[in-house]
């Protein structure tokens, strides 16, 4: 650098001023303080993917489920019967799951195509029609609600069960809310189940374990039964959960024995007062044998609140009439009868609900977050609850095959009568697997090999059911009183409008119809026959009754715009028996109907269709 001082006086003064003018250099900016490292963010769990719930996961499970079935047809030395036909398929499929025949024009298109998935699709047509979620309504509100239970609940109880399925609600969520339901029918429907036997724990228990867990406590009431899995003591605990369902309201609050005791207590002091002071008014003879009136001070009754000396002793006022019968005695002996009314219930209640347990043996601790039937509802759902899952799927598959892997359908522990020893617990894991997914639970077995087989064309009457036990063939079973009623609308064409959202006047009008159905076609404990015998009065209101005499007054509905006579027949056919007549069937009927009125024939035609046993019967 060129020094300042050789440098001229003027621009030697520029530079230094320009220098002087520069502002103070500083250290170069230290460099930023290292950040601390960085914690890293705990990892969120991913949610778990949804479930395959798709037509090829129904066809994969029902594959395992025809390599089961197969093994025991081999083990068993059965040879299945052959593949049912078309139209025989459509109209098991169309009952099973939407609960009717199908239409006319459906059978009529299933039948004349020749695509080679036809079957396939029809069934994914069939799980998605609305009509399913009817079905499986009367289904599961036959289980809950016996005979002895089919008043206005069962009104309030299908179409809440309609509701829950037509959403599509995973089956452990709705078992969920029956089970721990609390309020009043009309404005909680969900409770209707619990209140159908409100006031009667020993009722709803037995049919809470025999519906929903496949297992029959309602024996070990009374008794222990020796060769029963099931004793007095666990029926006594699994009822103690429904202690606080009325007859009016299903509450579900926390029992408080104190309170329960206090209550009885003082039901108690109120008689033993009224006795006291009775005894106190009254005569007595003084121990001197005249008659005359005692000269002993009467006797002053007990303060309110206060327990007399004998009172104030007593423990459990719930065994008081064991513990000290004469005490009881003067106790009761004084209440009004409305009063004794309320202790005997409380005492029934502490009976009902002393010591609540599983079935299982886990054990049970009250609480407020959690009081009884919730608890009993959430373990009655849990993944790891032995019987749930298992006696959903076997008592869907007795609906589709007439009977389950395990026969009852609701005796998972108690019957020997068992079919491909392992499937039903494989088939409850999927079904847990699969959200508890009752559309996948169908579709999957609606795919397999067995629901397609024919019946059995054996004439020997053992060895059909052997076969049909066996899930070799396919059963021959009456239709329900559901399915009749609306196959009947079907077959007249009144059904179509029908099977839509109806109106709740057309809904009542139906509950109308369906109780006379049900007294004709039903057991009498309230579920579907299982033979095909039939009855006189059967035979009667079917032949002969108000609903078939009106059904055949709207012939016009079936046959309007048809002119030809033989396809007249082919129609009535159709829309009955689900199939085309035959050539033989034909040449019979042709003359039939060409005599007197053309309609008048036709109408003996669907009348004779309609009472004939093939339409009474699911092939």
């Amino acid at each position: 650098m060129v020094g300042m001082a050789g440098l001229p006086g003027r621009v030697a003064g520029v530079l230094w001023a320009a220098v002087a003018a520069l502002p103070a250099q500083t250290a170069p900016p230290a460099p930023p303080a290292a950040a601390p490292p960085a914690t890293a963010a705990p990892q969120e769990t991913a949610p778990p993917a949804p479930p395959d719930l798709s037509p090829a996961e129904q066809t994969r499970l029902a594959r395992k489920i025809d390599a089961a079935l197969e093994q025991a047809w081999k083990d068993a030395g059965l040879k299945p019967a052959a593949p049912c036909d078309d139209a025989t398929f459509l109209r098991r499929l169309s009952l099973d799951v939407r609960g009717v025949i199908p239409a006319r024009e459906e059978v009529a298109e299933f039948l004349a195509s020749h695509a080679a998935d036809k079957r396939e699709k029809k069934t994914d047509e069939v799980l998605d029609d609305p009509a399913f979620a009817r079905e499986l309504s009367y289904l599961w509100s036959r289980a809950l609600l016996t005979s002895a239970a089919n008043g206005g609940e069962a009104r309030e109880l299908r179409p809440y069960l309609h509701g829950r399925f037509a959403e599509h609600a995973p089956f452990a969520d709705v078992v969920r809310s029956l089970v721990g339901a609390e309020g009043r029918r009309k404005e909680d429907p969900e409770a209707s189940f619990v209140l159908a036997y409100g006031g009667q724990p020993e009722a709803l228990a037995g049919i809470t374990a025999r519906a929903l867990l496949g297992v029959q406590i309602q024996c070990a009431q009374c008794h222990d039964h020796p060769y029963d899995t099931w004793k007095q003591t666990d029926f006594q605990g699994f009822q103690g959960f429904f202690a606080n369902v009325g007859k009016a309201a299903a509450m579900d609050t926390m029992v408080d024995p104190r309170r329960e005791r206090a209550a009885a207590l003082l039901l108690l002091q109120q008689g033993l007062k009224a006795t006291e002071e009775k005894e106190a008014g009254g005569t007595s003879d003084g121990g001197d044998g005249d008659g005359g009136k005692t000269d002993k001070p009467r006797k002053r009754p007990r303060r309110r609140g206060r327990l007399s000396g004998d009172l104030a002793k007593v423990d459990d006022p719930f065994t008081l009439e064991t513990s000290d019968p004469e005490l009881y005695q003067r106790c009761v002996s004084g209440m009004p009868a409305k009063s004794k009314e309320k202790f005997d219930a409380l005492v029934k209640r502490h009976r009902n609900g002393a010591g609540p347990r599983f079935l299982d043996g886990k054990p049970y601790k009250e609480t407020p977050e959690l009081p009884r039937r919730a608890a009993l509802a959430a373990w009655i759902v849990d993944p790891e609850n032995p019987w749930f899952a298992r006696a959903t799927v076997n008592r869907i598959w007795g609906h589709l095959f007439g009977h389950g892997l395990i026969d009852p359908v609701d005796d998972l522990t108690g019957s020997n009568d068992v079919v491909a020893a392992g499937l039903l617990h494989e088939l409850g894991e999927a079904f847990e697997a699969h959200a508890t997914d009752l559309r996948f639970l169908v579709g999957a077995l609606v795919r397999t090999r067995a629901f397609a087989l024919a019946n059995a064309a054996t004439a020997d009457a053992d060895a059909r059911a052997k076969l049909e036990r066996n899930f070799a063939a396919h059963p021959m079973r009456p239709l329900e009183a559901e399915q009749m009623l609306h196959s009947l609308e079907r077959a007249t064409g009144r059904g179509d409008r029908a099977d839509d959202a109806a109106s709740p006047e057309r809904e009542r009008a139906r509950d109308k119809q369906l109780a006379k159905f049900r007294y004709y076609f039903d057991d009498d404990e309230g579920g579907a026959a299982d033979s095909f015998e039939g009855s006189l009065p059967e035979a009667l209101f079917m032949m002969n009754g108000d609903r078939t005499n009106a059904l055949q007054l709207e012939i016009k509905d079936v046959l309007a715009e048809i002119k030809d006579k033989d396809e007249r027949i082919r129609a009535l056919f159709l829309a009955t028996l689900s199939r085309e007549p035959t050539e033989a069937e034909r040449g019979r009927l042709a003359p039939l109907v060409s005599h007197g009125a053309a309609r008048d024939g036709f109408g003996d035609l669907l009348w004779a269709l309609l009472n004939s046993a093939e339409f009474k019967l699911e092939r």
